[in-house]
């Protein structure tokens, strides 16, 4: 039977350092909380670990390096062991150096493949399926939370990146003013897709740059702790 509580996913913006000290903790109580890729390199500046996270990027060895260094901090770092219960990382044009990068770690992980990040007739994969995914590893994420706690709430936070009164970046890299500024229109469409698919996606993030124009982005609000 599945966990009745929510699953969390959570981007990378820089919109989680407005998280209070009482939220943090909360997430780092929840067993279903997903993250991606450089978050177990800099989680200790939010205070919580994940359970289950998700390296998707793999077409670069550049991606490969960067895949070993998140693999490599895990593997020093008995705190965010202790709470990972699931890895994946991405099989794509460097397969086998994502491979060999891994068995080197000693981290448990699991390879997976995933759609083309264009592709808008993905739909959302079952288990041994592609997994969804559409202009950024974040859509990974609500997919593997839809597999893995099925028919309960997927509350997703830190994938906004254009709200004007907002730090724009990640949330451990300085300030980048007017980074990225569309950046609502490469993650959301994929957001909206998974939605319109049927996932209990509720969006949990307090402001949102424009979204005028795009009705479909537009889902569900709850506030991260809510019951």
């Amino acid at each position: 039977m599945p966990d009745r509580e929510p699953s969390y996913c959570l981007g990378n913006s820089r919109q989680l350092l407005q998280l209070t000290d009482e939220e943090w903790a909360f997430l780092n109580t929840r067993q279903w909380v997903f993250a991606c890729n450089n978050f177990p390199s800099h989680w200790r500046i939010l205070g919580f670990a994940p359970t289950v996270w998700v390296y998707g990027d793999n077409h670069s060895l550049g991606c490969v390096a960067d895949l070993a260094k998140e693999l490599a901090a895990i593997a020093g770092d008995e705190d965010f062991q202790s709470r990972l219960r699931l890895a994946f990382y991405g099989l794509e044009n460097c397969a086998v150096q994502a491979d060999d990068a891994v068995a080197k770690s000693g981290v448990q992980a699991i390879g997976y493949r995933r759609g083309h990040w264009s592709d808008t007739g993905q739909k959302p994969a079952r288990m041994g399926e592609p997994i969804f995914h559409h202009g950024t590893t974040f859509t990974d994420l609500i997919n593997f939370a839809a597999i893995f706690n099925p028919g309960q709430e997927i509350r997703i936070l830190g994938a906004q990146w254009n709200h004007p009164e907002d730090d724009c970046g990640h949330f451990y890299e300085p300030m980048q003013p007017n980074w990225r500024a569309n950046r609502v229109i490469s993650i959301w469409p994929g957001i909206a897709m998974l939605a319109k698919a049927g996932l209990p996606i509720v969006d949990c993030h307090t402001r949102h740059g424009s979204m005028d124009g795009h009705p479909e982005f537009v889902l569900p609000k709850k506030k991260l702790m809510d019951l």
